[in-house]
């Protein structure tokens, strides 16, 4: 089923992450101003710093999940 979908799937994830760069940009352009190259690349990096923060809390705040979850599962299993 997925072989016939990943051709859509990935336009989708392509054409998403394409329109939230676009509007991003737009804003930032806007909010602060940007009339040289050197504030725009700075603009940048701040959002990948964002993004780095984002993808580092989701992969922190998992693990926990994940640990959490198996701490539940070994009580259960000596409970019974």
């Amino acid at each position: 089923m997925f072989p016939r979908q990943a051709g859509l799937s990935g336009g989708l994830t392509g054409g998403v992450a394409f329109m939230l760069t676009s509007i991003l940009s737009y804003g930032a352009i806007t909010v602060f101003s940007v009339n040289i190259q050197l504030r725009l690349a700075v603009v940048y990096l701040v959002f990948a710093g964002l993004s780095a923060l984002m993808l580092r809390w989701k992969t922190v705040y998992r693990c926990d999940v994940d640990v959490a979850r198996n701490e539940v599962n070994r009580v259960s299993v000596e409970l019974s």
